[in-house]
């Protein structure tokens, strides 16, 4: 009987034993196996999505910016105007903007009215140096008349430059009002209260007495200015407050140098004498004169 083949047992006990370590040391060689390389242009990819994000928070910065200039630039050109449009305008104009220039606190320079060549009534003859510049004033034309309450319209009191100054600059400011707001005005005339120069006793070689009865007329002097829509475009789109106090000028505001530069350059060429005239039709004309330039 043949002896079984010596260690067998043992080998198959150590190959068996041997196994489970040989997988171990398998499975960490595999965790230590060193990863895949990565792909050379990674940090690239990296720096370009980094640009990008600065690129987008620099556009939503930008934004915002314009957007706030956007709100800047579409302010309000004044704090009010009027309702409606053409004479009725016109008045709601006159009454709003007349109150603001004073006297004194307590008293408006001058009231004013307001007539129109809208309806086709009267016609405006504007007469120039020669009289090959004389003729009918074209487009809607707004007249205001200013009547302060001494005689004649006068405004009391002694005149001066400074309140010719003011009264010139209610009708520039009428103007505006009325080219930014009333679309089918292309003229305004504002015809001013008249200078009146008084007559007294000893003038006539009369006694001075303390009758309470007013002085003679002598004469007076009365200036319309003239005023065009395409004179003044450039400057409608500039805001109000650029040229005008938000109160009253006898109650401490006061007309930016700009408002009264403007309005001597536009008005000098453009100061007339009035005067009313009825042509043979029946047909009733307001007739402005040109002055010498101021």
């Amino acid at each position: 009987m043949s002896e079984p083949p010596p260690h067998q047992p043992l080998a198959a006990a150590e190959e068996h034993a041997a196994k489970p370590g040989l997988r171990s040391s398998a499975r960490v060689r595999r965790r230590g196996a060193p990863s895949a390389p990565s792909s050379p242009y990674a940090h690239k990819f990296r720096l370009a999505a980094g640009v990008l994000a600065i690129l987008a928070i620099g556009a939503i910065a930008i934004a915002i910016i314009a957007a706030s200039a956007g709100r800047v630039t579409t302010k309000a050109w004044s704090a009010w105007k009027p309702q409606f449009n053409g004479i009725a305008g016109a008045r709601q104009i006159a009454g709003y903007v007349s109150p603001g220039y004073r006297i004194s606190a307590e008293q408006q320079l001058a009231v004013v009215t307001v007539s129109t060549n809208l309806d086709g009534s009267t016609l405006i003859l504007q007469e120039g140096p020669s009289s090959s510049d004389t003729g009918v004033l074209t487009g809607g034309t707004i007249v205001y008349t200013f009547c302060g309450l001494g005689p004649d319209c006068s405004i009391p009191g002694k005149p001066s430059v400074n309140r010719l100054l003011l009264v010139r600059l209610e009708a520039f400011e009428l103007a505006l009002y009325s080219f930014r707001y009333l679309s089918d005005v292309q003229n305004v005339v504002s015809i001013l209260p008249p200078a009146v120069q008084q007559g007294t006793a000893a003038a006539k070689g009369t006694t001075p007495s303390l009758s309470p009865t007013p002085p003679a007329t002598l004469g007076k002097t009365i200036v319309a200015v003239e005023f065009n829509r395409h004179e003044l475009q450039p400057i409608l789109s500039d805001p109000l407050s650029d040229f005008f106090p938000s109160k009253p000028l006898a109650l401490g505001g006061v007309p930016t140098s700009q408002a009264i530069a403007t309005m001597d350059f536009i008005t000098a060429n453009q100061l007339f004498t009035p005067s009313t005239e009825t042509g043979q039709d029946g047909t009733q004309y307001l007739v402005l004169s040109q002055l010498p330039a101021q």
